[in-house]
């Protein structure tokens, strides 16, 4: 049903004929509504065809959990070229499921070892946002320097990644270690769905999972009409000393109903503002975006 469900966007999408946005419009919808906040924010909107609207690209903004998706990528990219299913049932030990951090598979298990799907492996790091998964899936391709490598070599700047989740914990300063801008995110989703870097039933383990993301309810998905499919990925810091968020974001492939893509990052790095109104900035970005898209629509 899932591969049903990715083929026919795909088929869509690709006989969309491209609408001819006006990008200063929307763009200053959304500076109107990022303006009252005391925050740094920064968007990147874009379907297959153009960029739709940039704000406030030139900042490395820390990604958070958002990373999880180039960790994910990159293993699952390894699996493809080395031909592991992702049905392969691997061990994770106990000494992976530490405490002190945020795991549903270690609260699963009493923090015993366990053994399951690389498929499983998948959809905690990325629908559940577990941290232990994570950096397991961080050794399982041979540390943060050979997923930094790979997403450059296939094409995607502005993006760095030398710290695991146990590394931002230990410090949380190291958060701003994992960077990137919106557009380099946008860039990835893009690459990701087109097929340009895994396909098949790799590619549906993907998506399927970011589909099913559960976390940051009242982020993107708030924001967007139920009816509309999400696949997606949220990130959220913890607060310094001093009350400031290091960041809070959320990064997503939208569904069209006539079958349109859109993509959409935002990301809120610096913020004074408490985790709720963060997460109502982010909705409020996705429903101005499904608006006016329905409303350019409509005009065309």
């Amino acid at each position: 049903m899932m591969q049903r469900f990715i083929i026919t966007a795909i088929l869509l999408s690709a006989i969309f004929v491209c609408h001819s946005y006006e990008t200063t419009s929307l763009k200053s919808q959304l500076e109107s509504i990022i303006a009252e906040y005391k925050a740094t924010i920064g968007i990147a909107v874009s379907d297959d065809h153009d960029t739709i609207a940039v704000i406030n690209n030139d900042i490395r903004y820390p990604m958070m959990s958002v990373f999880k998706v180039h960790v994910a990528l990159t293993a699952l990219k390894k699996m493809q070229s080395e031909r592991i299913s992702p049905d392969s049932i691997v061990l994770i030990p106990e000494e992976y499921l530490r405490y002190g951090t945020y795991s549903p598979l270690r609260d699963a298990t009493g923090g015993k070892s366990v053994s399951l799907p690389l498929r499983e492996i998948i959809d905690y790091t990325i629908s559940l946002s577990d941290n232990n998964t994570c950096d397991y899936l961080i050794e399982f391709c041979g540390g943060t320097e050979n997923i930094n490598d790979f997403i450059k070599s296939i094409g995607i700047g502005e993006t760095n990644i030398t710290c695991t989740e146990d590394d931002m914990h230990r410090d949380i300063n190291y958060c701003h270690n994992n960077w990137a801008t919106p557009t380099s995110i946008i860039r990835l989703l893009q690459y990701i769905y087109n097929g340009k870097i895994i396909n098949g039933t790799y590619l549906n383990c993907l998506m399927q999972s970011m589909l099913a993301t559960s976390t940051g309810m009242d982020k993107l998905r708030r924001g967007i009409p139920e009816d509309i499919a999400l696949a997606h990925k949220t990130g959220s810091s913890d607060r310094l000393p001093n009350g400031v968020k290091i960041g809070d974001n959320d990064v997503g492939i939208i569904f069209m109903p006539d079958g349109r893509l859109l993509y959409l990052a935002v990301f809120i790095t610096n913020s004074t503002e408490n985790d709720t109104t963060n997460a109502f900035i982010i909705s409020q970005i996705a429903n101005c975006v499904i608006k006016y898209i329905n409303q350019a629509s409509s005009a065309n």
